[in-house]
């Protein structure tokens, strides 16, 4: 929303007037009306400035962390405190995790410019990547499991308590 105030020697001066509330207003109403394509290129939009203002952050400051990383934080914040609404970003998020593999392709052409690199460590490199990717995923499952069984006895729990207190005719 643009104000004019006018001061004493008569020049308007002219300031926007930061109603985040309103903007927000405004992107969502764009995006309602929106055709889905356009919430998703809005969203990514919304996700590419999270990240240009971190970029610049990290130059203006000579921060020694990665723009990206700054930019996860800010947006977590964000989220953990609520001033990001959810919805604001899925449509967006779930477009850039489907098509995750596009962003990949650079880093394969990179492997092609070392050619002699993969030749002569090539099945070392598998074998890490394969070794490394098990790994990572013995241990989630492992930590799955365990978060199961604690969700299960908790719930037995819960059940147990419940049916205690219904028989002693008390209010859970």
């Amino acid at each position: 929303m643009l104000q004019c105030n006018k001061t004493a020697m008569g020049a308007a001066q002219w300031h926007w007037e930061k109603d985040v509330n309103t903007v927000w207003r405004t992107a969502r109403a764009w995006g309602a009306a929106a055709p889905r394509w356009g919430l998703v290129v809005w969203q990514v939009l919304l996700l590419s400035a999270i990240w240009a203002a971190a970029q610049w952050l990290c130059s203006r400051w000579d921060l020694p962390l990665p723009a990206g990383l700054l930019g996860c934080a800010l947006l977590a914040l964000g989220l953990f405190s609520k001033l990001v609404p959810v919805r604001w970003l899925a449509a967006g998020t779930r477009w850039l995790l489907a098509d995750m593999l596009l962003f990949f392709i650079p880093a394969m052409l990179v492997v092609l410019n070392y050619a002699d690199l993969v030749r002569s460590q090539g099945l070392r490199i598998v074998a890490v990547i394969v070794l490394s990717t098990a790994c990572v995923m013995a241990v989630t499952a492992w930590v799955v499991d365990k978060v199961y069984r604690l969700e299960l006895l908790l719930a037995r729990r819960q059940r147990q308590q419940h049916k205690s207190a219904s028989r002693k005719g008390q209010p859970c």
